[in-house]
């Protein structure tokens, strides 16, 4: 079984700077949009906001807010998307799904405000976000064509299984194309052998693009078991592609990893543990010389760690985006 979703991210230019982050101009479907509430990328979390209603009415859907509840409704194309300031949760069709961030409401404007990936994980739209042009987005009716590779969802439900995995297709470099999608499977094949036994009762995978250009893409794909006991296990792998090439990157191979720039990101993921007040097992050691990473939204690497770690099952899987140099 599979369902194919919409490409949902094309990223013109790697890194906003924090000026420009103030200023990020919105199109929708290449028509300026106008709101006295800005988008800016979030410098703590690296996530971008944008304002909900603006950009809604912009793609002729309808948007209600309940004072008392603090819940906004958004309805466009039959669908009912319910949304509630300070949650990232957002249930659509009866689905629920996870923002990047939180639903706000802006001290300055009083305009509610949703990360990017509300257009296109909730509402299907495709979204450009570049440190030039600003945050292009469009509707489903825009020619894929000019996106160049597409993401379908395959799934595969039986028994304890219910994963949802990326396939890739439309690519200019087919063997590229196929080295992708081999990986992939020889991961979930792997995975399915691994857990078809009678003590695993529930086994799940769910995958999330992170970044995707034309030249590059980086996913996450979480793996979970449930075997017994109080709780299950996560497992996240990511995966970082040259779409040209189909060659999978290592974080040496974009960013400088040499003891002076390993202590740099070290330094930054310690503050982090400090400001968040993560429980550790004990002093954080660092990175190694090859750690776990994706890339995000604005270009540069996030690092992540599993469960057990560096931390108590509670602080699940974490992740600290970090500011990184990149190779010349």
């Amino acid at each position: 079984m599979k369902k194919i979703i919409i490409l949902t991210v094309f990223i013109l230019s790697t890194q906003f700077s924090p000026a420009l982050a103030q200023t990020i101009d919105i199109f929708v479907n290449s028509t300026p949009v106008h709101s006295d509430q800005r988008a800016y990328l979030e410098e703590t979390s690296k996530i971008t906001y944008v304002p909900l209603r603006a950009i809604v009415e912009e793609l002729q859907g309808k948007i209600s807010w309940d004072e008392s509840g603090q819940v906004i409704t958004v309805e466009r194309n039959g669908s009912a998307a319910i949304l509630k300031v300070g949650s990232d949760k957002v249930v659509i069709n009866g689905e629920e799904v996870t923002l990047d961030g939180p639903v706000k409401i802006s001290e300055e404007t009083g305009r509610s405000i949703v990360s990017i990936n509300f257009f296109s994980d909730v509402l299907h739209c495709r979204v450009k976000v570049g440190a030039a042009s600003g945050i292009g987005i469009f509707d489903g009716q825009i020619d894929p064509a000019s996106f160049g590779a597409t993401i379908e969802e395959y799934k595969y439900q039986k028994g304890a299984f219910d994963l949802s995995f990326p396939h890739f297709s439309g690519m200019n470099n087919i063997m590229a194309q196929a080295k992708i999608n081999e990986d992939i499977e020889a991961m979930i094949a792997k995975f399915i052998e691994d857990n078809n036994n009678t003590i695993t009762s529930t086994a799940l995978t769910k995958y999330k693009v992170q970044y995707l250009s034309q030249e590059r893409v980086s996913f996450t794909v979480t793996r979970y078991t449930y075997t017994g006991g109080a709780h299950g296990s996560s497992f996240m792998e990511a995966y970082t592609y040259d779409l040209r090439t189909g060659v999978r990157y290592s974080f040496s191979d974009l960013f400088q990893c040499d003891s002076a720039a390993r202590a740099d990101i070290n330094k930054q993921i310690m503050s982090e543990i400090k400001k968040r007040e993560i429980p550790t097992f004990g002093p954080f050691r660092g990175i190694s010389d090859s750690p776990s990473f994706y890339i995000g939204d604005n270009g540069q690497p996030v690092i992540f760690f599993q469960q057990y770690e560096i931390g108590p099952y509670s602080v699940g899987i974490l992740k600290f985006p970090v500011q990184a140099k990149k190779h010349p």
